[in-house]
């Protein structure tokens, strides 16, 4: 597959607004603002690191190269780490506050929904199934699983998938034409 650079952060930059869009929108369904969701992503060096990987995901005959995820996993690794909407920056988990915790809540939406609904994904499952099998055991105290319980039944009620479709259009035109 032959692809220029450029386009290939064009498309990363559209799909990471879009992402990010869907974000703002399940956390309003939570009753949040989030206003600064993701920026590292679109400077140096996670948005080079970010775009193939994403460009892969959509066009699936385009080379990442083994050096290239290894980078990409170690970027990955330090974005969890230092972003507040992440676990994984908590020493302790309990230390998450309530705005961090649905925030990271509206971003597993909306990967959730990318996954499901945009790339069609065979393994792609319900959020509250997703959340049961892969994170529900992350060291929740029993409040937060109750806040992310609700929460997930809050999107689980309270989403309309035209909304998102709209949010997601312009990289579906993109994609399909």
């Amino acid at each position: 597959m032959n692809v220029n650079t450029k386009g290939i952060f064009e498309f990363y930059d559209m799909r990471t607004i879009c992402h990010v869009q869907s974000v703002k929108y399940f956390a309003s369904l939570l009753h949040i603002d989030v206003k600064e969701h993701d920026e590292d992503k679109m400077c140096s060096p996670l948005r080079e690191l970010y775009a193939p990987v994403i460009y892969r995901l959509y066009y699936p005959d385009f080379h990442v190269s083994k050096e290239h995820m290894v980078l990409f996993q170690r970027q990955k690794t330090l974005h969890h780490k230092h972003a507040k909407h992440h676990f994984q920056h908590y020493k302790n988990i309990k230390d998450i506050n309530d705005k961090y915790l649905y925030e990271m809540i509206a971003d597993w939406a909306a990967t959730n929904f990318e996954k499901k609904n945009i790339l069609h994904q065979k393994d792609s499952t319900e959020l509250t199934d997703w959340y049961r099998k892969n994170m529900s055991d992350q060291g929740w105290t029993a409040l937060q699983k109750k806040q992310i319980e609700k929460a997930l039944n809050i999107i689980d009620t309270k989403t309309n998938n035209k909304t998102l479709g709209l949010i997601w259009q312009p990289l579906l035109e993109k994609v399909n034409s």
